[in-house]
């Protein structure tokens, strides 16, 4: 992961920017082989004498599974903020497998951006500023 902070215009400008990328590798190897006792084969009940080669041959399977998988992720995301009133931030990934390799679309693009335009505080503050108005214009008394 690397990242990067700036400001910039007396504090006015804000950067963050992050890129990075992971990895991961998976893989399984398998071999299996077994016999089912026949008629007058008798396998004996000791783990220490299990072999496939004991037991009716007619009976014998055997198989074998192997595989190896890889995934790489490519990621970067930006903050960007002006005097701490307006907000934007925008993601982007992209992550590619072998496991897909067989569909001929092994990478996929992921994106997200948001962005927030007004101040929390200066909209609470109008809000308080409104209540004011209105209580001061009589608005909220009862009159007879």
């Amino acid at each position: 992961m690397l990242t990067y902070t700036n400001s910039f215009d007396n504090g006015n400008h804000n950067l963050t920017a992050t890129a990075g990328f992971t990895t991961y590798y998976n893989s399984l190897s398998r071999l299996d082989g077994a016999r089912k006792q026949g008629v007058g084969l008798v396998i004996p009940n000791d783990p220490d004498k299990w072999f496939v080669t004991i037991g009716d041959a007619a009976t014998a399977t055997n198989g074998s599974t192997q595989w190896e998988r890889s995934t790489l992720s490519m990621l970067a995301r930006v903050i960007y903020n002006y005097k701490g009133k307006y907000l934007f931030n925008g993601s982007f990934r992209r992550d590619g497998s072998s496991a897909f390799s067989y569909t001929g679309n092994e990478w996929q693009n992921f994106f997200l951006s948001g962005r927030r335009l007004a101040d929390v505080r200066r909209r609470i503050h109008e809000r308080y500023q409104m209540a004011r108005y209105v209580e001061n214009q009589g608005f909220l008394r009862y009159r007879t």
